[in-house]
């Protein structure tokens, strides 16, 4: 039975030239013990493809959430500049860009072309052609949302290994893949910020809202956490995905 589930977002790493936004990648929330058991079932369904492939790329997206995160900065600041009041999120994006910028550089220079042809490519299932350690991140991500330990990663990676081993290549991996979706994530909150607050500027009936930025008077659904969401994520990328440096 596949461990894919309605309650995870929906899967996309393409490029959008519209600037189409998506939901956080979240899912229910499990303890550690029912996380092991969930990398387990991961780890059945995780078939790699034989040989070295190619597979599908990650780095125009990687690319393109940087230019969007790049958008939303220059948009605040443009509006700070002008005299305007901006929500809270935006605030903290101007303030932790210079997080954000690093890590996107760090990935780039840790992730080459000759190490990424060789990580082992899913061969089915949403994340098909891509690298089999990027499934291994995508549930630990959904699955704490976002909230990561140096040991809630390591017993989910010897959980899957359990069943599937891991070349060595994917271990090393680990920390690389789950920078790259937490930028994915952050990119996410942060179209959805940016969007928000331009419909609501031109409509005149912007108003900040501290503790719930979006709600029904903005449509649906900023979570009420979600700026404790975007400070978890600035530990996470600065200090590393295992919460060291």
């Amino acid at each position: 039975m596949s461990t894919w589930t309605a309650t995870v977002s929906p899967v996309d790493f393409s490029t959008h030239k519209d600037g189409a936004t998506a939901e956080p990648l979240r899912a229910e929330v499990y303890g550690v013990e029912r996380l092991e058991a969930h990398a387990r079932a991961t780890a059945h369904d995780a078939r790699a493809l034989p040989g070295i492939q190619r597979g599908k790329r990650l780095f125009p997206r990687l690319q393109e959430n940087g230019a969007r995160l790049n958008y939303a900065l220059r948009e605040f600041t443009n509006a700070l500049h002008a005299g305007r009041t901006i929500p809270p999120a935006a605030e903290w994006l101007l303030d932790n860009y210079y997080v954000v910028e690093t890590e996107l550089n760090q990935v780039q220079h840790d992730l080459s072309a000759n190490y990424y042809r060789e990580l082992p490519k899913l061969a089915d299932g949403p994340l098909a052609g891509y690298p089999r350690v990027l499934l291994v991140a995508y549930q630990l991500i959904a699955h704490t949302d976002s909230r990561l330990s140096e040991q809630v990663i390591e017993r989910f990676v010897r959980a899957f290994q359990e069943i599937t081993p891991l070349s060595t290549g994917e271990i090393w991996a680990v920390a690389i893949m789950l920078r790259i979706l937490l930028i994915e994530n952050l990119r996410r909150l942060m179209d959805e910020v940016a969007a928000r607050y331009i419909i609501s500027r031109k409509q005149g009936a912007f108003v900040i809202l501290a503790d719930n930025f979006g709600t029904e008077q903005y449509g649906v659904g900023f979570r009420k956490d979600d700026i404790a969401f975007l400070r978890e994520h600035l530990v996470r990328l600065g200090s590393g995905p295992g919460g060291t440096t």
